[in-house]
């Protein structure tokens, strides 16, 4: 199956093997005592070092689940709660999202039970967050961002790896919830930063900017200058998708279909201006 940004046939492994290959990075990392980042080898592509996507990544997320489901001992519990996360994620990236927030409810309760560190209780709060915008709990959604972030914020400052999932989050649930003005305030703030410390081809990054491009041109008061700000944000959005993630992502059709509208909202703002423009010409004649 094809799930990651691989080019040609790179691209394409059998999820069994996949999962074959995450189990013994996993094991090997546990045997060294080499902690960081180790979960990630079942949602990263080890090529292109890519996050899986869709059928994947929900077929690795079941992978990893019937990988350390059972056992009862404590050690066996933690890697329970670990493996929780490529399954909420998997839930997510499939569409499943009351599926994933089960997922995630459970993954906190255990975390709790189990003394799980203030970081992991919040970015479980976070990854709810998601799924709560995606099930039309917007305000929800919003509470949780803005503690997730400030606490991010005051942990790590604005501009670690840690707190910028956070901010996505948050200014994402703004938009959903009608506060565009503050989003795009808040996105215009975070952007610099946010180039700075992951780069401007970071997905995460090109993730905020789509969204601040939306800000500015998808709203009633959005001028001309704006409109043709966010269409040069998305067309550069777009380039850079297509060379990071590949022509065959499935997010990259909505990117494609944001630039449309905004072309088409620039051009009919152009014709107003002309017209205004030939009336005026015409009642000073």
């Amino acid at each position: 199956m094809r799930g990651c940004s691989c080019r040609v046939t790179a691209g394409f492994a059998h999820v069994s093997c996949l999962a074959e290959q995450a189990k013994i990075l996993v094991a090997d990392a546990d045997e060294r005592n080499l902690d960081d980042g180790k979960w990630e080898r079942w949602g990263n592509c080890s090529l292109c070092e890519q996050g899986y996507h869709g059928a994947v990544s929900c077929a690795l997320g079941w992978a990893c689940w019937k990988t350390y489901v059972s056992g009862e001992d404590l050690a066996r519990k933690w890697f329970l709660g670990a493996a929780m996360t490529p399954l909420g994620r998997g839930l997510y990236d499939a569409d499943h999202y009351e599926d994933s927030l089960s997922v995630l409810e459970a993954k906190l309760s255990l975390a709790r039970r189990l003394g799980g560190s203030d970081t992991l209780i919040l970015v479980t709060k976070s990854n709810m967050a998601r799924c709560y915008n995606k099930l039309g709990r917007h305000e929800e959604a919003l509470a949780i961002a803005r503690n997730a972030y400030d606490v991010n914020v005051e942990r790590y400052g604005e501009s670690q790896p840690e707190t910028i999932p956070p901010t996505l989050s948050l200014a994402l649930a703004l938009v959903k919830t009608g506060k565009r003005i503050e989003a795009k305030e808040f996105l215009r703030e975070c952007l610099p930063i946010v180039d700075r410390a992951l780069g401007r081809e970071n997905v995460m990054t090109l993730r905020l900017r789509w969204l601040y491009s939306n800000c500015l041109g998808d709203n009633d008061d959005a001028t001309i200058d704006d409109t043709a700000e966010s269409v040069a944000m998305l067309e550069s959005v777009a380039t850079s998708w297509k060379r990071v993630m590949g022509e065959r992502n499935e997010e990259l059709q909505f990117i494609m279909d944001a630039l449309r509208k905004m072309q088409s909202i620039m051009d009919a703002l152009r014709n107003a201006i002309g017209n205004l423009g030939l009336r005026r010409a015409a009642d000073s004649a």
